[in-house]
């Protein structure tokens, strides 16, 4: 560089002829030819001082070097280390930077553009120099990359466990994808935008907006209004589950009732069950019906589940309403 440097203040001597010189001073009067010689020198080393000046600047831009040596680093950890040895300002969004991958680079003695150049590749991103400013923004994309855009994450409950089989949908279009066993999913958006719903049983759904990231970890939270659970058969199941009809009484419900048993507190509480006195005499028997007699040879009286045991022939005056908890 200091032979070029050279070599051009040579030609600047050589280029400055002593003619032009002497004409810009032939209109001032009366000059000695020895003063008028010191004055031509003057001027020929003023040219040269401020030229080489410039060329002393633009030599300064010019011969930027940037060294680094880096492993898995952030963009913006790259960012402050050409901002430290080259004094440029870098300016960048705040959701490049979240969305960047991580950089590793090993460079000695490059040019900015050399070291600017290697720290974005892969990353989809592209930069420009205007003085001492580095502008750092997005590719723009093309419309191949716009129709196959992917975006992948994972969906998780609050405690972090993964949800397998949740769906993944794009709001107003009939793209669904689902998650796998370990929660995550991928989903073909074929836009810079839109909204995608996420959904799982016993969970509530969420409508997230997307711009553009291909990255999106989505938190589940589970519904507060669980299904009631009723006793059934020999065991507990969730009333979803169940085909047919069922009617729960409540403690509070059999307190109300003025009677001295339990099968009389029934009466007219439960659709489809009939109490009835089988003689109509006080402290008779009571004999119970569910939806009509279903066997003209056979017991129609109801099977008695206490606490998941089923009793036989129960007598129903046996049983103090104050024990029971629910029907």
């Amino acid at each position: 560089m200091n032979n070029i440097f050279s070599s051009w203040l040579y030609k600047l001597r050589v280029y400055i002829p002593n003619k032009l010189l002497t004409s810009l001073i032939s209109g001032i009067p009366k000059i000695r030819p020895a003063l008028k010689s010191q004055i031509i020198m003057k001027i020929k080393l003023t040219i040269v001082l401020l030229i080489s000046a410039f060329l002393q600047i633009s030599v300064a831009a010019y011969s930027q070097k940037v060294t680094l040596s880096e492993k898995n680093a952030s963009l913006q950890e790259i960012f402050k280390k050409i901002r430290k040895q080259t004094s440029y300002n870098i300016i960048c969004d705040a959701e490049i930077i979240r969305e960047s991958k991580s950089i590793s680079v090993n460079i000695s003695n490059s040019s900015l553009e050399e070291a600017l150049s290697k720290c974005l590749e892969g990353q989809q991103l592209m930069y420009s120099i205007s003085g001492k400013t580095i502008v750092i923004k997005r590719r723009p994309r093309t419309v191949l990359q716009q129709v196959i855009q992917q975006l992948s994450g994972k969906v998780s409950d609050e405690k972090g466990v993964p949800i397998a089989g949740a769906t993944v949908r794009l709001k107003g279009t009939a793209v669904v994808s689902s998650t796998d066993a370990n929660g995550n999913y991928a989903i073909s958006t074929g836009g810079s935008s839109g909204i995608l719903v996420f959904s799982f049983v016993g969970f509530e759904s969420r409508e997230i907006v997307y711009n553009g990231q291909t990255t999106m970890n989505v938190i589940l939270k589970e519904q507060s209004n669980a299904l009631n659970e009723v006793v059934i058969g020999y065991g507990s199941v969730k009333q979803k589950d169940i085909i047919g009809a069922v009617g729960v009484v409540s403690i509070k419900d059999l307190q109300k009732a003025p009677v001295v048993s339990f099968d009389q507190a029934l009466a007219g509480r439960v659709a489809g069950v009939e109490v009835r006195s089988v003689d109509g005499q006080p402290g008779s028997a009571i004999n119970i019906v569910i939806r009509g007699a279903n066997s003209l040879t056979q017991s129609n009286s109801p099977l008695y589940v206490i606490d998941d045991f089923p009793i036989e022939n129960h007598e129903n005056n046996s049983l103090n309403p104050a024990d029971i908890e629910s029907i």
